[in-house]
């Protein structure tokens, strides 16, 4: 849906320098308390270095927070559910 709101042309993108981190931090931190009512725990492995892109913030954590919210529906309770970010 949001691609096709891009294509057309009614949602803006605002491409930016970013890291990672930050949008990881902020999808886990969204979704943080559904995981843990579902008995589940999240486990995020980040590389020594920052690692940098250029992008939308807003839309890579909504992207983010998106793929934990259907990792922790679609795993059973008292399972670990892992980001890996790698440069």
């Amino acid at each position: 849906l949001e691609v096709s709101r891009v294509s057309r042309g009614t949602i803006a993108l605002r491409v930016e320098p970013m890291l990672v981190a930050g949008a990881v931090q902020q999808a886990a931190e969204s979704v943080a308390a559904a995981i843990e009512a579902r008995g589940q725990s999240l486990e995020i492995r980040m590389p020594p270095e920052p690692v940098r892109i250029l992008a939308d913030p807003a839309r890579i954590a909504q992207t983010l927070e998106n793929l934990l919210v259907n990792a922790s529906k679609f795993s059973p309770s008292e399972s670990v559910i892992r980001i890996e970010v790698e440069p």
